[in-house]
């Protein structure tokens, strides 16, 4: 088998993955602008990791204590710096026979799992190895497995996701206890304290795949609250909207329309008990103040909006003798 690791585009896939080992690698920037300039890219990248991965491995027993730990463990950030080429060479004649063996003995080893975070109000656009791409929402955090398993965890937050098709390989996503399988799709996934949401914009998503293997099409919506799991429908323009500065719903409890406002502008949305259940349909820009978003929600509602110490609170209308007034859902 000839040895890859003397190809120059595959000399610069190993530069990126041996320069993101170093505890300081801040280029995020710019190391998906690599990915996204060849389509052959992400896959070089996914073989120089399992490279540098096996490499690290195999010199560990050896007394390679000083090797840092890698970045893409812990939370990424941005920045403007460039890998040196050939750095990985530095790291010393064992490393680089190691790496140059990989390619040339049966591949083994896979990538290190990573979390990514995203903070409240922030957003964020990822791309994995394989060319698939995540946008983050606030307060969301994902782990991207081993990517030979082509598979996420979302353990909280809101992401939407275009996945790169391998029907021997199919794209999997965790949430909780739920497991959802790509058939070839852009989809939307948002988790809360009581409900998973899954809407689909293209293809279809297989909820369960290896037990009731639910099917959902592109424009359906799918909102699990426990073992309860409720279809309806929703238009696959509006899928992910909040990507594009706007929050859209359709007939969708209040409770959830105040989460969605405290993770996309980064400001605590709180309603009141007396609104929680009810039902809301209407539009929400996004590029305003959070102020001015919340108030609108308040006229839609017909309710109050109130300035906390944490954020906004949003209750029924008092009126001058004390009591509420009537609340009409428009239902």
């Amino acid at each position: 088998m000839s040895d890859e690791s003397h190809d120059p585009a595959m000399r610069e896939a190993l530069d990126w993955a041996a320069h993101m080992q170093a505890a300081d690698f801040d280029d995020w920037e710019a190391h998906i602008e690599w990915l996204e300039a060849d389509a052959t890219h992400p896959a070089l990248y996914r073989r120089a990791t399992k490279a540098m991965s096996a490499g690290l491995s195999m010199l560990q027993p050896i007394g390679a204590g000083s090797v840092p730990l890698a970045a893409n463990d812990t939370e990424e950030n941005v920045g403007t710096h460039r890998p040196q080429t050939g750095w990985w060479a530095g790291a010393g004649v064992a490393l680089a026979a190691t790496i140059t063996a990989f390619f040339i003995l049966p591949h083994q080893g896979a990538e290190p799992a990573r979390s990514i975070r995203t903070a409240p109000g922030a957003s964020r656009n990822v791309t994995l190895a394989d060319g698939t791409s995540l946008t983050l929402n606030g307060d969301t955090q994902v782990t991207v497995a081993d990517a030979a398993q082509r598979r996420i965890v979302l353990h909280r937050g809101e992401v939407f996701l275009r996945v790169v098709h391998d029907a021997e390989h199919p794209f999997e996503v965790v949430v909780g206890d739920r497991l959802f399988r790509d058939v070839g799709t852009e989809f939307n996934i948002s988790m809360q304290s009581t409900a998973t949401r899954l809407t689909v914009a293209e293809g279809a998503v297989a909820l369960d795949p290896d037990g009731a293997n639910l099917r959902i099409d592109a424009g359906d919506a799918v909102t699990i609250m426990g073992a309860q799991v409720v279809i309806g429908k929703v238009a696959s323009r509006n899928v992910g909207s909040w990507r594009e500065g706007r929050l859209v719903y359709a007939n969708d409890r209040v409770d959830r329309v105040a989460s969605d406002l405290t993770r996309s502008l980064g400001v605590s949305v709180v309603v009141s008990p007396r609104l929680a259940d009810e039902r809301f349909t209407g539009v929400l820009p996004l590029r305003q103040g959070p102020g001015e978003v919340v108030r609108r929600l308040a006229d839609l509602l017909q309710a109050s909006a109130v300035k906390t110490e944490s954020g906004w609170s949003v209750d029924v209308k008092q009126v001058r003798d004390g009591t509420t007034a009537p609340y009409s859902s428009g239902r």
